[in-house]
């Protein structure tokens, strides 16, 4: 595979979430609120990302604060058992 072939790779929603470590109900009500990674339409019900997208979005320093918020919250209610 290529440079070109890994900047342009599109990843699913699963695939996005978990490579930018939520999980997919929240990189959806990211998307909602406009505050998620950029979205590439493959359809009329079909979305993908961008994997060089994703990094550039989670290099941006608002963002890793969001994302590092979400996986905090995700390891409290791992740890309390939820």
């Amino acid at each position: 595979m290529s440079a070109e072939d890994i900047e342009l790779a599109v990843l699913n929603e699963a695939q996005a979430a978990k490579h930018i470590g939520v999980s997919k109900p929240t990189l959806q009500r990211m998307r909602v609120r406009g505050e998620g990674p950029k979205v590439v339409h493959l359809s009329k019900r079909r979305i993908g990302y961008r994997r060089a997208e994703l990094d550039d979005w989670l290099e941006r320093p608002q963002r890793l604060g969001l994302v590092m918020e979400q996986r905090r919250k995700k390891d409290d209610k791992a740890e309390a058992g939820e």
